[in-house]
């Protein structure tokens, strides 16, 4: 029975590490204009090939991150009440990478959108 569980856990560790080979984490800030940051920002990264869509919000300091995403085209966008969406378009991950994106936003109404078409990969 000892044995087994050794198999088991050595499966585990390599099945983990095998996810971590072929994706890619996307993280960055989003801030104001002025170059505040902007906290409980919504930012969605869509891959643009296969329509799939991974949220989440930016903490107190700004600060986003979204892991194991699948390598390929995204499309980052950030919204939050009072504030322009903004989007950044172009963003090319690829496997292993830790891709870095930040946002931008102007004050304005969220229907209207800002994007910009430039990356910084790490």
């Amino acid at each position: 029975m000892r044995l087994d569980s050794r198999w088991c856990v050595l499966f585990v560790l390599s099945a983990s590490s095998l996810v971590a080979q072929v994706s890619a984490v996307l993280s960055g800030s989003v801030t104001d204009q002025t170059g505040a940051v902007v906290s409980a920002a919504a930012v969605t990264a869509k891959n643009v090939d296969t329509g799939a869509v991974r949220s989440t919000v930016t903490g107190g300091s700004g600060l986003y991150q979204l892991f194991s995403l699948p390598p390929g085209e995204y499309e980052v966008h950030a919204k939050k009440q009072g504030f322009k969406e903004g989007v950044r378009t172009g963003v090319h991950l690829v496997v292993g990478q830790d891709a870095a994106v930040d946002v931008a936003l102007e004050v304005g109404d969220v229907s209207q959108q800002l994007t910009v078409n430039a990356v910084r990969q790490l």
